[in-house]
């Protein structure tokens, strides 16, 4: 796995989800999502304030935007910011969403180049909402029901994981020598036994495998 020094963390991809980011960054698509999706959420309303323990299929979205919320920090917000568009859009998103503003926001918004024509709107209304300037048209009526909808649900802390430092960069370079070395000495299944018994909890697994291990 490759990690770049201008990240915080691992696993700021996960919340980028297609064809999420795609939707909310334009206009006129993040009107029908949003139409869409706070119709589904007015119906499945009884299911919000029983997650995590109780979740509905039909509330992705919502559930989506909520970890969002609350996993975000300006070292997560910094991270999509320095990623593409795609985080730019996310970054923006959260922004209009979140009933929990920070200064870094409007901050690093601000400091966006302009060099991105299609997303302009959604910067600058990301911008407007967190200067309280929101405007009485369906945009703002759809974002402020979302965000709504966001602040019935509990507090929660979303663990990330940070990049790895130098050392654990050389320990993971060493593990991976030599398990290529066993590999090609000793065979796929030597490789596997290998790998498993000498893997790192924290940088070896998946996002979700690693949520899981550290709530045990």
């Amino acid at each position: 796995m490759n990690y770049s020094k201008k990240y915080n963390y691992l696993d700021f991809r996960e919340f980028l989800q297609y064809p999420y980011y795609l939707r909310v960054g334009r206009l006129n698509s993040a009107k029908t999502l949003l139409e869409y999706q706070l119709e589904i959420i007015d119906t499945y309303s009884k299911y919000i304030p029983l997650y995590p323990s109780v979740k509905c299929e039909r509330l992705e979205f919502l559930y989506l935007c909520y970890r969002t919320v609350q996993a975000m920090d300006e070292k997560l917000f910094q991270d999509f910011i320095n990623f593409n568009w795609r985080g730019i859009v996310w970054a923006c998103w959260t922004s209009c969403i979140t009933p929990y503003p920070k200064s870094y926001m409007i901050e690093q918004l601000e400091e966006i180049e302009d060099d991105l024509p299609y997303n302009k709107w959604l910067i600058e209304t990301a911008v407007n909402i967190l200067s309280g300037k929101s405007k009485d048209d369906k945009l703002y009526n759809y974002i402020s029901k979302l965000k709504y909808f966001i602040g019935l649900m509990p507090r929660a802390e979303i663990p990330l994981r940070p990049l790895p430092s130098e050392k654990q960069l050389r320990n993971q370079e060493i593990f991976r020598n030599r398990l290529k070395t066993i590999y090609q000495t000793k065979g796929t299944n030597e490789a596997i036994i290998f790998f498993q018994k000498n893997k790192s909890s924290i940088y070896n697994v998946s996002y979700k495998e690693w949520l899981r291990n550290i709530s045990k």
